[in-house]
């Protein structure tokens, strides 16, 4: 797979490839009815039947029965559609996915076959959205099924992996879209096939079964998705009316150095327990980046749509890892717990940080370290684009940075080691690491949505209008001066009993 682009989404065909129906679906019929030869009435049905939304177009049954040269009168309104079972296994399959990337479903399926259906609901609460194509208006292979799909999350094409059992509809659907394509067959590729293949070197794999596809999604999708999705700025969300934001801000946000790693990782070293407690967590990446080096984590997020993508982000790994739905000020854990190594990443400006430093001193190993780290935003960012950019958000939400729906940002002027020095972590030193970050207009547009200043909420229905705008100033100013680039200082301050 090409590393150009890391899978930052997934598309699941449902149909053959999750389960099968339990009876014969409308198209089926309809196909028994055509006079056209079966594989052209099948993919007739494809492209009209399973597009078509009967609720908005009332005329849906004569228009497919005219491409398929069927009287109208033998549309068969006494359709009863079956029952839909999932194969063994395949709700396992979907969790693990999850475990490493966002899942959605991408099915071809007529709206009368699937009203009797909850993907969703089968599939829960592993799957991010389910998308069928009589909602999405295009079935695939048309390209735009997987375009719609990767817009509809804040992705490009490029960045989708769509997975199914059809080379005709899931491989050259995806293909022509610009994705990429993991093919399930029992059966050796055709000299058809393996001549499409050809042609989209590294674009597309073939497995033999559904286990196979998520091995396979594991091992390749794992290493390049992780790094990226880490946490920025002070950007944390102090309830969960940001929820929304969650998956951005899983997927979009730069990463930690990996010098911070290590020197949070030396305050531990070659201690025989080593418990991480991660407060305001996010998405959980600061005790993703530190879990080689600890023996459990206990991780403290308020946002439960953040702690579902923690939850994501850290199932599966070889230690103890606790998760907390609750304010840093408010965690509780038992009375003989002790923390070797706090870190509060990004969000200790949203916290009562005087209540949490006093809480801290009970649950906390006599030498542990208490470290808060973060560094700026790409509104306190100066250069052409950031400038640019942050005046076009001005224009739509006003002069004021926003913190979440009426909410106002109020600067912290107070440096963060003077706090730590009148806690009882008061042996305070300070690191600054330079990082040079390298941005696409896609990767802005969904960091941007992940923040508080310009979640896609606070747009409102302005919202397409505003990233149309962004998108071509990014595309403008990335031509112009080679790139958008954003030199940053990644700032860590540990604090530790005198």
């Amino acid at each position: 797979m090409s590393t150009a682009a890391p899978v930052r989404l997934v598309s699941l065909d449902v149909g053959y490839t999750l389960g099968e129906p339990s009876g014969m679906t409308l198209t089926q019929r309809l196909v028994e009815l055509s006079p056209l030869p079966a594989r052209q009435a099948k993919k007739v049905a494809q492209q009209i039947l399973h597009a078509l939304d009967p609720r908005s177009d009332a005329t849906a049954p004569q228009t497919v029965c005219a491409a398929l040269r069927i009287a109208p009168s033998a549309f068969p309104q006494d359709h009863c559609p079956p029952d839909f079972a999932l194969w063994p296994g395949a709700v396992e399959a979907v969790a693990r996915i999850a475990r490493v990337v966002p899942v959605v479903t991408l099915s071809n399926v007529s709206h009368w076959d699937e009203q009797e259906t909850d993907v969703a609901a089968l599939l829960a609460p592993h799957l991010r959205a389910h998308h069928p194509s009589w909602q999405l208006g295009f079935a695939k292979p048309d390209p735009r099924a997987v375009e719609t799909v990767a817009r509809l999350h804040g992705r490009d094409p490029a960045e989708v992996l769509h997975v199914g059992d059809s080379l005709d509809y899931d491989v050259r659907g995806a293909l022509a879209a610009g994705a990429h394509a993991l093919w399930i067959t029992s059966r050796p590729p055709s000299s058809e096939a393996l001549r499409l293949l050809a042609e989209y070197p590294g674009r597309v794999t073939v497995v033999p079964d559904l286990t196979r596809a998520v091995e396979h999604i594991e091992q390749t999708v794992l290493p390049s998705f992780r790094p990226s999705v880490n946490p920025d700025d002070q950007e944390f969300y102090p309830v969960s009316q940001f929820d929304t934001t969650a998956p951005y801000y899983a997927a979009y946000r730069p990463g930690i150095p990996t010098e911070a790693v290590k020197l949070l990782a030396q305050r531990v070293a070659g201690k025989e327990h080593r418990a991480l407690l991660d407060l305001g967590s996010g998405t959980g990446q600061v005790p993703l980046a530190l879990a080689g080096a600890m023996t459990e984590i206990d991780v403290v997020e308020q946002d439960a749509g953040m702690l579902a993508e923690a939850d994501k982000a850290l199932a599966g790994l070889p230690l103890t890892v606790r998760l907390h739905n609750a304010p840093a000020e408010a965690f509780t854990p038992l009375a003989s717990y002790r923390a070797d190594l706090v870190t509060v990443c990004r969000a200790f400006h949203w916290m009562d940080q005087d209540v949490v430093l006093s809480r801290l001193e009970d649950m906390t190993a006599p030498d542990a370290t208490v470290a808060v780290m973060g560094d700026g935003s790409l509104w306190t960012a100066r250069s052409a684009w950031t400038d640019a950019l942050r005046a076009l958000i001005q224009e739509y939400l006003g002069k004021e940075r926003r913190a979440g729906v009426g909410k106002k940002y109020a600067a912290h002027n107070r440096p963060y080691r003077e706090i730590l020095a009148e806690s009882a972590f008061g042996q305070v030193e300070e690191h600054t690491i330079a990082v040079e970050r390298e941005w696409s207009t896609e990767t802005v547009i969904g960091y941007l949505y992940s923040t508080s200043f310009a979640a896609r909420p606070l747009f409102g229905e302005r919202v397409d209008d505003f990233e149309r705008r962004a998108r071509a100033l990014l595309d403008e100013h990335a031509a112009a001066g080679g790139g958008l680039i954003e030199p940053a200082s990644f700032q860590i301050v540990l604090g530790r009993r005198g």
